[in-house]
């Protein structure tokens, strides 16, 4: 398992990113590329590319994980194109500088793919599911699917 970045350092590469730019994401919504949201027992198909938030050597995509119960889970993150990386993130504030780690993933999936395994979640939080490559290369089509 190789670990890239820290809950801390998304946030200081996501400041950092772009800040100067006109076009520069606004929003906490922006600032992390949520996509979405998505509940346990689903699965999403996704695409990350280059126009996903570029945090200094790959891209994300977020989605919201909304917990109605503690609970236990699985999410998996698998492509047939690129080498996946993933992310849990508990949000205390809507801002990046407000985001803890909970945990992460590389291959533990089986190959290049991404398994976070038994991870307890609280009701009482927000999280957020983080899609990314390993780097810059890495993009393509994937699937996230997490299950209790």
């Amino acid at each position: 398992m190789r670990l890239r970045w820290s809950a801390p350092a998304i946030a200081f590469a996501l400041a950092a990113c772009g800040s100067d730019e006109p076009t520069a994401p606004q929003t906490f919504e922006q600032q992390m590329c949520i996509r979405g949201t998505i509940a346990i027992g689903a699965t999403v198909n996704g695409t990350l590319g280059t126009n996903d938030c570029d945090i200094g050597d790959s891209y994300i995509e977020s989605y919201r994980l909304n917990v109605v119960a503690d609970t236990t889970i699985d999410i998996s993150m698998t492509s047939g194109v690129f080498d996946t990386y993933l992310f849990l993130l508990r949000i205390r504030a809507e801002n990046v500088d407000s985001l803890d780690l909970v945990t992460f993933d590389d291959d533990g999936g089986g190959g290049t793919n991404s398994l976070i395994s038994g991870v307890a979640l609280l009701a009482a939080d927000d999280y957020l599911v983080v899609a990314n490559g390993f780097d810059k290369s890495d993009v393509g089509a994937y699937v996230l699917t997490i299950v209790p």
